[in-house]
């Protein structure tokens, strides 16, 4: 995993700590579809209308789990005598060592991805609950026998806490810091209001410390609301408060206050990704270098790692206590006590990673490619995903865009950001073709095979390159009339060859541009075109803005009325995320979930129950068979339940 992604991965920490899994998604969710309009608009007095009800969802028929994100352990909360463990697409419930109960995103929870646990009364609530902050659906309460949802529209969370009175408070990315009871959902503080929030603490309003992500620290005292330094960097990742004392996590470093005065600062240069105060040591979760010990009694005191072969290295996500104060150390893999036993394993992820850029299934189902963002691919032995992978991963096969194989020459291609790589059947690099190997760019993006083995179109930001069989490569770019350089999409419809670029659609034939298409010559509703994809009767061109549009042999576009609706006009369309069958076909969309259109009456509709994520990245179908990749894992559909 690349470092920086690290950074960003990091999970929730002690009560107050939480730093947001951030992903490209802008799901909404299932529950307040009906009221996505009316959900992001802020109300004369204040108030940001909601949706509050009952969760009661069943994994839905013909959809299969194949495997969720892989980022491992994100938080740990013990409720009602059992443990809680969460992960982004994942929430397990264990008693006495034991798994009972498991809660999925997109089957027995909503589509989203899982940040954070916290514990408490919410205010009108009869008992204690278990609050679950997703990503894009709210917030999730379980008592212990059932669920209910409080969702928020769009809004994107960050973090949860909540307060003696029973407020729940959300820091959001865009909306601030919002504070729900019985009386509604409204911003705590305005001045939060473009401040995204990452980090609360405190057990009442008269006295908050919140952290935000770029930003920095506030203090929320007597209705006012402070800036607070120094700190040692304005990204805040987690809060520890005892009575007077407060000690502020950042990526480099802890400051300590003591009566809101700045008293020094702690573990300098250490990512702090959690702590908690055990008597007078403050432990300190770090990104790479484990659990650190900080003795506050001395006046310049040095951290020491906890000298256990689990706890000295690596990235810590939580330390936590027992009600009879063990403590526990939650690791992306293993929930560890301070003694360094191992109390739960992570169970093996069939995926490298949960961010899925691009799927090639293998003729029968037998196989399953998946190309990742930035993990290099898998390759699935069965394409139901009972099977371990295997992963190929180096400097060139690591930021995948596209999988095709190649049957006529035994071959797999493979599209990535920083060349084009031809793997044999056992998933082994036989060549790698750059630039200076005859690419026009040596970033690809797409991937089109010509019949019967005659070559490669190949799709790059600085134009399309055509590769002959016998190994010859021409390119064209912008000065031989591509209406743009930065192709993101190839197609082949209506005898023509499609390029898809950042400013409109060219079609080419015999390797020279005959016209091309924008919004200032044609109906086409956005210039960005992301994905092609040819159903046999029609051309299929999804954009990013103006949704899936219809291109006709003669150069018209026709766009489609169930595109048109106000819940979901003018969505994205994901970068070569689309794919035809003889039934229909289908694209993965930026937060609308997976759009598919019938072939045998024309007609559209949205899938969401059952995607990890409405952020579907990648998708193909064979035999029957759809598989959705998302930011969050990935799915297998039986395609009768989405085209009867």
């Amino acid at each position: 995993m690349s470092k920086n992604k690290r950074l960003w991965m990091i999970g929730g920490a002690v009560a107050v700590c939480t730093l947001a899994l951030v992903f490209a998604a802008r799901s909404i969710t299932r529950a307040g579809d009906a009221l996505d309009a009316a959900s992001r608009d802020v109300a004369a007095n204040g108030t940001i209308t909601f949706t509050a009800a009952a969760l009661d969802r069943r994994a839905p028929s013909g959809f299969s789990w194949i495997g969720g994100a892989a980022s491992g352990y994100v938080d740990a909360a013990l409720f009602g005598g059992d443990l809680f463990v969460l992960s982004s697409s994942e929430l397990t419930q264990y008693r006495d060592g034991s798994k009972i109960a498991s809660y999925r995103a997109g089957f027995e929870l909503p589509p989203s991805a899982l940040i954070a646990l916290r514990t408490g009364t919410p205010a009108g609530a009869a008992r204690p609950e278990l609050l679950v902050a997703t990503q894009h659906a709210g917030y999730l309460a379980f008592d212990g026998d059932s669920w209910r949802q409080v969702a928020i529209g769009d809004q994107k969370l960050l973090s949860l806490h909540i307060l003696s009175n029973g407020r729940v408070l959300l820091g959001t990315d865009r909306a601030g810091l919002l504070a729900h009871d019985a009386r509604g959902l409204a911003p705590l503080q305005d001045l939060l209001r473009n401040k995204r929030v990452t980090a609360i603490a405190g057990t009442d309003e008269s006295d908050l410390w919140i952290g935000t992500l770029d930003q920095g620290l506030f203090r929320y005292r007597a209705g006012q609301l402070q800036p607070v330094t120094p700190v040692p960097d304005k990204r805040i990742l987690c809060i520890e408060i005892d009575g007077a004392r407060v000690w502020v996590g950042t990526p480099l470093g802890i400051a300590e206050f003591r009566d809101g005065t700045f008293q020094r600062q702690l573990a300098a240069g250490q990512f702090v990704s959690t702590i908690a105060l055990r008597k007078n040591t403050l432990l300190v979760g770090t990104l790479e270098d484990g659990l650190l010990e900080v003795p506050l009694e001395q006046r310049a005191p040095k951290p020491f790692r906890r000298q256990t072969e689990a706890l000295a290295q690596g990235e810590i996500r939580k330390v936590f206590f027992t009600p009879n104060g063990r403590e526990m150390v939650l690791t992306p893999t293993r929930l560890l006590s301070g003694s360094d036993e191992e109390l739960l394993r992570a169970p093996e992820s069939r995926l490298a990673d949960g961010n899925i850029a691009a799927l090639a299934p293998e003729d029968g189902g037998r196989r399953l490619w998946i190309g990742y963002f930035d993990r290099g691919l898998d390759i699935l032995d069965t394409a139901d995903g009972t099977s371990t992978a295997r992963h190929v991963e180096d400097d060139t096969v690591f930021c995948v865009n596209r999988i095709v194989h190649d049957r006529d020459n035994l071959r797999t291609v493979v599209a990535t950001g920083n060349g084009l790589a031809f793997l044999d059947a056992g998933g082994q690099i036989q060549r790698v073709m750059r630039k200076a190997d005859g690419l026009i760019a040596n970033h690809a993006t797409d991937i089109l095979l010509r019949p019967s083995g005659a070559g490669l179109t190949v799709s790059t930001p600085g134009g399309v390159t055509f590769l002959e069989a016998r190994g010859e490569a021409s390119s064209i770019y912008a000065f031989h009339g591509l209406v743009n350089n930065h192709v993101y999409a190839l197609g082949q419809c209506h005898g023509k060859l499609l390029a898809g670029t950042l400013g409109g659609l060219s079609a080419i034939e015999g390797g020279l541009v005959k016209a091309s298409y924008t919004t200032a010559n044609s109906t086409l509703g956005h210039n960005w075109i992301t994905a092609i994809a040819d159903t046999g009767t029609s051309c299929l061109v999804g954009t990013y803005g103006a949704g899936v549009l219809a291109f006709g042999p003669d150069g018209t576009w026709q766009s489609f009325p169930d595109l048109t609706q106000p819940n979901v006009r003018g969505f994205e369309v994901n970068p070569n995320a689309m794919a035809a069958s003889p039934r229909g076909a289908y694209a993965g969309t930026l937060g609308k979930g997976l759009a598919v259109w019938n072939k045998s009456n024309n007609r559209w509709h949205f899938v969401r129950d059952g995607l990890p994520s409405l952020n579907v990245t990648a998708v193909a179908v064979q035999n029957g068979i759809v598989y959705a990749g998302t930011d969050n894992g990935l799915v297998r559909i039986e395609e009768q339940v989405l085209v009867p």
